[in-house]
């Protein structure tokens, strides 16, 4: 009788990539500013399915076309985070 056994093979997927442009580039106090992640990409057969934001001054959001309006001046750090699913998967 022959043995038999079963192996679960994962396909590793390629993370997907987080990109955004942003609107105005040198915004003002108080001006609203836009941010866009339409140029985030995932990989072959997958798509992307969230879009975390967290805009360097204690505020975060979702969403692939957001917006921030920065009361202080300063430098800020703009963290864009990007989660991808399966083609057909999108909530």
């Amino acid at each position: 009788v022959p043995a038999l056994t079963s192996e679960t093979a994962q396909a590793q997927t390629a993370a997907p990539k987080a990109d955004f442009v942003v609107s105005p580039s040198s915004p003002a106090v108080n001006e609203k500013v836009f941010f866009n992640a339409a140029t985030s990409t995932a990989s072959d057969g997958r798509t992307i399915v969230r879009y975390d934001w967290d805009y360097g001054s204690g505020r975060q959001d979702s969403g692939m076309l957001v917006w921030q309006i920065y009361t202080q001046p300063g430098e800020y750090s703009v963290v864009l985070t990007v989660a991808s699913g399966a083609r057909g998967c999108e909530p």
